[in-house]
């Protein structure tokens, strides 16, 4: 059996004529070089900001530091002007020995709380010194009138009582704090 067929355009189909299309490129910098362009000017920034970054991060953290030692230095600084005032006040009390009222008031200068002090002076001391130095002496005389009273030199805690009287007040003053009144 045999087919035949009359139109041979039937079975095949021609080929359309191949159309040219010429797009012009647009005008100004090839896309490619603006890639490229974008992608140094990226890394550059980035590597811009890493390096100011660790710079500005210390000062931050340091700042942050500050913010938050600051407040509570003061409120255990006059905290401890009460027992100040207190040991000043056994001294300057009528009656009874001179040598006890003075152990007695040394005892009191060591009741003095030092917490806050004592972690800020181990963790932070540039900072504590750069807040005000009067602090570190301030707190250096604790301890002192505690090897003052276990040596038993007589006439030291008064001394003592008027140094750390003068440093809170100068202290209070030069930072615009409010004497703690009675």
């Amino acid at each position: 059996m045999f087919l035949f067929i009359d139109n041979p355009s039937v079975i095949v189909q021609q080929v359309p004529p191949q159309i040219q299309v010429n797009v012009q490129m647009p005008p100004g910098m090839p896309e490619w070089l603006r890639i490229v362009i974008s992608a140094a000017v990226g890394a550059l920034f980035a590597l811009a900001g890493s390096l100011v970054g660790e710079y500005v991060k210390p000062w931050i953290a340091k700042r942050h530091a500050r913010k938050s030692m600051i407040p509570q230095l003061n409120e255990e600084l006059l905290g401890n002007v009460r027992v100040i005032e207190n040991a000043k006040a056994v001294l300057a009390g009528s009656g009874g020995r001179e040598d006890a009222k003075e152990m007695i008031a040394g005892l009191m200068l060591t009741m003095m709380r030092r917490d806050r002090f004592n972690y800020y002076y181990v963790e932070q001391k540039s900072l504590l010194y750069e807040y005000d130095k009067r602090l570190v002496e301030l707190y250096s005389l604790p301890p002192m009138a505690q090897t003052f009273l276990v040596n038993s030199r007589d006439g030291e805690i008064p001394k003592i009582l008027k140094i750390a009287d003068e440093l809170v007040k100068n202290f209070i003053e030069a930072h615009n704090l409010v004497y703690p009144q009675a």
